[in-house]
């Protein structure tokens, strides 16, 4: 029994040590680590538009449905622009006191003037061709601010995968050089991290030249969609075979 006992600590001592050994190993693995990026320019497909209406009064109640009014305006306007249901969604909805300046005659304390509420409506349609057209009317049925306007892609990831395909081609074809360049071969991957894929969007803020054309009337202001640049970037490790 007592030999039986003084073996299990012994085996264990023996995988640790193991395990150790083999940490170790991997540890000081040679390697050569190279980076790729890669980027391109696809069409955007998808445009991203925020409008709303701010109203201001002295009594909530009468504020909410004055702007619930307008905002039923709005909506059914850009409906009638060429939106189809499920392409217009609320954005944000708040209801905020408006306070005085205090006077020091008042000993410095605010006192609630009115209320001011605010109801965005998010456009999002892959119709880019009515996107001046989709301001002209959100401004001509009452609403007063075109937060922004924006231009992405509808759904990025084949733009994603093929940016990445490229850049661990790039990656790839650098650890070859190296390893020629040192009569070295090249192992498996050690290790590969991605970095985080960048869509910028062009996007076209708050102008006030564009409210201005809108409520006088003119002629809904142009807007060009351009290009979205898709860009990642990889860093692998490749094990130096032995």
């Amino acid at each position: 029994m007592l030999r039986r006992t003084l073996l299990i600590p012994v085996l264990a001592l023996a995988l640790q040590a193991c395990a150790m050994g083999q940490g170790a190993q991997r540890e000081h693995t040679p390697v050569i680590s190279v980076s790729g990026s890669a980027s391109m320019e696809v069409p955007a497909d998808e445009v991203r538009i925020s409008v709303g209406v701010v109203s201001e009064g002295q009594e909530p109640r009468k504020v909410i449905d004055e702007n619930s009014q307008r905002v039923s305006r709005v909506m059914d306007a850009l409906m009638r622009a060429g939106l189809e249901d499920g392409d217009v969604s609320t954005g944000r909805f708040s209801i905020q006191p408006i306070y005085t300046n205090p006077g020091r005659d008042r000993g410095g304390r605010p006192e609630i003037a009115g209320y001011r509420v605010q109801n965005s409506l998010i456009v999002e349609t892959g119709n880019l061709e009515i996107a001046g057209a989709i301001v002209q009317a959100a401004v001509e049925a009452g609403a007063n601010n075109i937060d922004s306007v924006s231009f992405q892609l509808a759904d990025p990831r084949a733009s994603r995968a093929a940016v990445l395909e490229q850049a661990v081609s790039y990656a790839r074809a650098d650890a070859e050089a190296v390893a020629r360049a040192s009569g070295v071969r090249l192992g498996g991957i050690h290790s590969l991290s991605i970095g985080r894929a960048d869509f910028p969007r062009p996007m076209m803020g708050r102008d006030a030249r564009m409210m201005n054309m809108a409520e006088a009337g003119a002629v809904a202001p142009p807007m060009s969609p351009g290009e979205i640049q898709v860009s990642a970037t990889v860093t692998i490790e490749y094990e130096i075979a032995q």
